[in-house]
């Protein structure tokens, strides 16, 4: 979508003021040009704008109501306020209650219109790209909700699968929603959608399935080792297995497998440098029942670093958020470069 802009005076001589001056700094975005309220909704029935500029006292259509128009039908626009006055009292409800993203008093430098509006049209596009991400991970939440109408049908005779892969579900959903409540910035709450799409992600590219225990196991070792260990980068994973079961449900070592990718993942994207020991041990008589004990080793400062870095504590809040819904228990100590991950399925 090319850079346009909307601008609504009741003013003739301001439409042509500003014409003049958009023109005289060279813009090159389009301009649309509307002298009343009714004609500015009819332009934005037409058409989309990443930007409107528009003026308070607008005849048919006032400007408050256009930009309440605008907050309610296209909350995406990036609204903008070019008037004579603003009483004081006015501008709590502009800024705080309408949204309004720069408020100009005439007479105001062609300059300082161009440059905001081309921070409104940056604006926008930050915007735009976190609402594609999210419709992105919105459109693989339908996929799995379909996956789970897709088990209820094939897997009757397998219910703790199912139940399973409802509770994976319902813990990613609790972290997407409390990720689009957060208080980051555009760009932060990007990075942080898609840390969670990859996490769904690979989730749906592994839907239970029946696996001995030993093949599995197998299975789990190969693919963490090909996604964490790269010695030459510096990122080392050993994994150690006690008293593996011959025979298992498949949903265990969904969760298992699971369980140990998310911690290592989170863990790789905070230190591209780590060693990681990874002990599994299953309870004899009872080998439903396991505990995997992940010691991380990490350069020096790591932790303090993190603690200071709002999307860093996001993505691991998110993590521990979901392993709450994975695991019977799950806890974890840190020193200066050691890490003790303790989980219990």
């Amino acid at each position: 979508m090319e850079n346009n802009l909307l601008f609504a005076n009741n003013r003739k001589e301001f439409i042509q003021e500003f014409m003049a001056g958009m023109e005289q700094m060279g813009c090159d975005f389009q301009i649309d040009t509307a002298n009343s309220g009714l004609e500015a909704v009819k332009y934005l029935r037409e058409k989309r704008y990443k930007v409107v500029v528009t003026g308070m006292n607008l005849s048919t259509f006032g400007g408050a109501k256009l930009i309440a128009y605008l907050n309610e039908h296209f909350p995406q626009t990036i609204c903008m306020v070019y008037t004579r006055r603003v009483e004081p009292a006015y501008l709590k409800l502009l800024v705080n209650e309408l949204r309004v993203f720069r408020i100009f008093q005439k007479p105001t430098s062609s300059q300082q219109l161009y440059d905001a509006i081309q921070e409104g049209f940056l604006l926008y596009e930050k915007g735009e790209a976190v609402r594609q991400e999210r419709c992105r991970i919105d459109q693989e939440f339908r996929q799995a909700a379909q996956k789970i109408a897709e088990l209820e049908a094939v897997c009757q005779e397998r219910p703790q699968e199912k139940e399973a892969f409802v509770h994976f579900m319902q813990g990613m959903l609790h972290a997407f929603q409390k990720d689009l409540k957060s208080k980051l910035s555009e760009e932060e709450k990007k990075r942080l959608l898609r840390y969670d799409g990859e996490i769904l992600q690979w989730l749906l590219q592994r839907i239970p399935a029946r696996a001995a225990g030993e093949q599995a196991l197998a299975g789990i070792q190969q693919e963490l080792k090909h996604a964490f260990c790269h010695p030459e980068c510096q990122q080392d994973l050993e994994i150690q297995i006690e008293n593996a079961p011959v025979q298992l449900p498949a949903e265990f070592f969904l969760r298992l497998h699971f369980a140990l990718w998310l911690v290592i993942k989170r863990f790789s994207l905070l230190s591209g440098i780590y060693r990681a020991i990874v002990h599994i041990s299953f309870q004899e008589g009872q080998p439903s029942q396991a505990q995997a004990t992940l010691t991380i080793r990490c350069p020096e400062g790591l932790w303090g670093r993190m603690h200071n870095d709002n999307l860093e504590y996001a993505m691991t809040d998110v993590s521990y958020k979901i392993l709450e819904h994975m695991v019977r228990k799950f806890s974890h100590t840190a020193e200066e470069t050691t890490v003790v991950y303790c989980l219990e399925f």
